[in-house]
């Protein structure tokens, strides 16, 4: 124990990991397990940046891969690879697998960006973000999000949450993070859209504010370009290189059939 009425979550899983998902079912202390698990450095691992649920790695395959140099990612000084190991050696997550791996650290768009996702026991899939890194594009973001109605590391947020859901479309789903990463948990599930919803609205309202703007008017308004324009205070050549790209990143995020049609001329 850390000390009179202080746990840890190693405390945690000593008491609960002789507990199957079926037997205890998903609680938030297991959220918050698989939050810490999203910090550590996944990248060297090729196989878990597939988004593909059948490539998935066992968590005890993926730790046995782990050495010192792929500890966390965040501003904790405590080490985060013993909580995944001890993760691994309980009933409670023996049969996790993991898939989905992404980091994005992009100056240009001063977006910094981690996630994986976890196949648990019950048969969910636990979508999870990293918060804040030690970047400098890591702060900025932050303080970008004081004042911008949405940042980069949000729309992406949605896009990966809708990307892996498409992928287990026949598992329920939860969303977690901690720090940032609990801002871009709240932010993807308040943008994907709702059971029934179209998604190609859903993929639209996740867009960046200047795209989302531009194709909402033309596709959902009906007004031409030089209209939208003047509602937005741009040029028509402005607005058209709006919606070129818009609709370049629609077609990327949902993918097949509507990927190839959604709001075509």
């Amino acid at each position: 124990m850390a000390g009179k009425n202080e746990y840890t979550v190693f405390d945690y899983l000593q008491w609960r990991g002789d507990l199957t998902l079926q037997q205890d079912p998903f609680n938030e202390v297991d959220n918050l397990v698989l939050c810490i698990i999203a910090y550590i450095n996944l990248r060297k691992i090729d196989r878990l940046w597939s988004k593909n649920p059948k490539d998935a790695m066992p968590i005890g395959d993926v730790c046995a891969r782990l050495t010192a140099a792929d500890e966390q990612l965040g501003l904790s000084s405590l080490d985060y690879i013993p909580v995944m190991r001890a993760a691994a050696e309980t009933e409670r997550f023996r049969d996790t697998r993991l898939f989905a791996f992404e980091s994005r650290n992009d100056e240009a768009k001063q977006m910094q960006f981690a996630a994986v996702s976890f196949l648990l026991p019950d048969g969910s899939v636990f979508i999870a973000y990293r918060g804040t890194d030690t970047s400098l594009v890591g702060w900025k973001e932050n303080f970008n999000m004081s004042y911008l109605e949405t940042v980069p590391a949000q729309a992406r947020a949605t896009e990966y949450a809708q990307e892996v859901i498409r992928a287990c479309k026949h598992r329920p789903y939860r969303i977690g993070g901690h720090s940032k990463g609990g801002n871009l948990a709240a932010w993807a599930a308040v943008h994907l859209p709702e059971p029934g919803e179209s998604p190609v609205l859903a993929a639209v309202q996740a867009l960046p504010e200047r795209y989302r703007q531009a194709v909402y008017l033309r596709y959902y308004e009906g007004y031409e370009p030089a209209e939208i324009g003047t509602l937005m205070g741009c040029t028509a050549s402005q607005v058209s290189t709006y919606l070129y790209r818009g609709k370049a990143k629609l077609r990327n995020m949902l993918g097949g059939a509507y990927g190839q049609e959604c709001l075509s001329e």
